[in-house]
């Protein structure tokens, strides 16, 4: 469901709980202790948990890679900032099954 971190407790400063809305895959929730989730492939479509960022899909596969203990930084970027990051990203998954299609074939 969700990438858990430690270490930086994120406090709400009004309250833990929030009327519940619609959630997207690399959200990063606030639930009540302070230790952010960021929320992969089989998160909930709706959660009350305050959302402070979304990291890009460009970035959730290396997210799901990482080892326990590991550290993330986080880098703000724009929006198409991030849809550059998928293109390249998409491209390069392209190129590389192309490779292997003619490798077979």
């Amino acid at each position: 469901m969700g990438v858990r971190l430690n270490g930086n407790i994120c406090k709400p400063t009004i309250s833990n709980n929030i009327i519940s809305e619609g959630i997207i895959k690399g959200s990063i929730q606030i639930p009540g202790d302070g230790n952010p989730i960021i929320l992969m492939n089989d998160h909930p479509t709706i959660g009350g948990y305050p959302k402070i960022a979304i990291v890009v899909m460009a970035d959730l596969s290396k997210i799901a890679q990482l080892q326990a203990g590991s550290n993330i930084n986080f880098k703000k970027i724009t929006l198409e900032e991030a849809e550059i990051l998928y293109k390249n990203k998409i491209t390069k998954i392209n190129h590389f099954i192309d490779n292997i299609v003619k490798e077979k074939f």
